[in-house]
């Protein structure tokens, strides 16, 4: 690696020389440092609620809503040392929200069926600073290449659905089912200078969507 620094250690050592501190290095020499985290904090928190209303003996109607989200920020070293050969920060956020509405219904002697809609919609980024100082050959030198990652993601779903369940004698069950989806998502790519312009080697990726 860069220099004569190997950062060995023992076959059953768990430690490293890594410093979390990245050293980017541009055409005109060592650019500026910067820490990235070296813990991996999760916030997470959401609710769900399902009302069950008994409409009449035998017919029952449900509706549960359930929302969460997510904030992880982490980094990710590729040599586990101060080289900083592959220094990647990462942020993932991410919300969903889904719905469900269904109605049951049937004899337990005879029939048991439900029918319901299902709906998921959910939004997340993945956000980040990737720098690959081109350390791959000794001594250092190579790509130069840093960039800043800014990913929106948006998935949806749709569903119906219909379940039965028939008895035609009391040692037998025949269960049918029948679902209906509709999914969609959109992960848009953006690779960014680090002052937010398009970068001048993977610009072309600025707004692609797939």
């Amino acid at each position: 690696w860069p220099g004569t620094a190997n950062y060995l250690t023992g076959p059953k050592s768990y430690i490293n020389y890594e410093d979390y501190v990245s050293r980017p290095t541009t055409a005109a020499g060592p650019g500026k440092s910067f820490p990235m985290p070296d813990r991996t904090p999760l916030d997470e928190h959401g609710f769900s609620n399902d009302l069950a209303i008994k409409l009449t003996d035998k017919l029952t109607l449900n509706a549960i809503v359930a929302y969460r989200k997510s904030v992880v920020p982490f980094s990710v070293t590729a040599e586990e040392s101060p080289a900083s050969i592959s220094d990647q920060m990462w942020r993932l956020a991410h919300n969903q929200m889904t719905e469900e509405i269904r109605i049951s219904g049937g004899n337990p002697n005879g029939i048991d069926w439900t029918a319901g809609y299902y709906h998921y919609d959910a939004d997340g980024m993945s956000e980040g600073r990737i720098q690959l100082p081109g350390g791959f050959l000794l001594g250092g030198g190579g790509l130069n290449l840093e960039f800043l990652l800014h990913d929106p993601v948006q998935t949806k779903s749709d569903s119906v659905f219909a379940h039965a369940a028939f008895r035609p004698t009391d040692k037998l069950t025949i269960t049918t089912g029948l679902r209906q989806t509709q999914d969609s998502k959109a992960f848009t790519f953006n690779r960014l200078s680090l002052d937010g312009t398009p970068h001048p080697v993977l610009g072309a990726l600025t707004t692609a969507t797939r």
